[in-house]
């Protein structure tokens, strides 16, 4: 296989989407997974139709691991809501919010997201708003409608010194309760 190609200490090149170079590996370590195991115990089904699970099994048969260099940020198809965590930080220091909460979705903003975002603002500072704009199922509701009912609702609904709009880069990969920990991990960060 190509990775057993690659030595130790080596930079391997890490590529976005569209092929450009965006950030150097320097390879430490490589090892074998069992993907079945894995499907199991993230996804808890082994079924190819589920869409984390047909990701997985298009890897290779093995993970590289060690230090990573980010070269040049992979363009976001958003980029006025393009902020890093510490963009992110940043932003809630110079409004003075102290306590804030991080609402993320996948989905335009429904009637219970409202409920949610406005009983928050109650009680914190700020709200950032963190609509997911990475990669989704096809039949999922594209992410520039789903950026543009957060901005809607920012035009004239929510009180905008009280609330950030940010695009959280990353693809869902439907693992359930497992993956919404990964976001709120993710959600602390920023």
């Amino acid at each position: 296989s190509r990775a057993d190609m690659l030595r130790e200490g080596q930079p391997v090149g890490l590529y976005s989407p569209g092929g450009a170079l965006v950030g150097l590996l320097e390879l430490r370590e490589r090892f074998s997974y069992d993907a079945r195991h894995e499907a199991e115990q993230v996804y808890r089904t082994t079924a190819a139709e589920h869409p984390g699970v047909a990701r997985l099994y298009q890897q290779g048969p093995v993970l590289l691991g060690g230090d990573i260099w980010l070269l040049d940020r992979p363009q976001s198809a958003f980029p006025h809501l393009s902020l890093t965590p510490a963009a992110t930080r940043t932003v809630f220091a110079e409004r003075g919010w102290k306590t804030i909460v991080g609402f993320q979705t996948r989905n335009p903003v429904h009637r219970a997201h409202e409920y949610l975002q406005k009983a928050a603002l109650e009680q914190i500072d700020g709200l950032l708003l963190h609509p997911l704009v990475g990669a989704t199922k096809d039949d999922d509701v594209p992410a520039a409608t789903r950026v543009r009912t957060y901005e809607v609702l920012l035009e004239g609904y929510y009180p905008r010194e009280r609330v950030l709009l940010a695009a959280y880069p990353a693809a869902m990969r439907y693992a359930g309760p497992r993956e919404a920990l990964l976001h709120a991990i993710s959600r602390q960060n920023y």
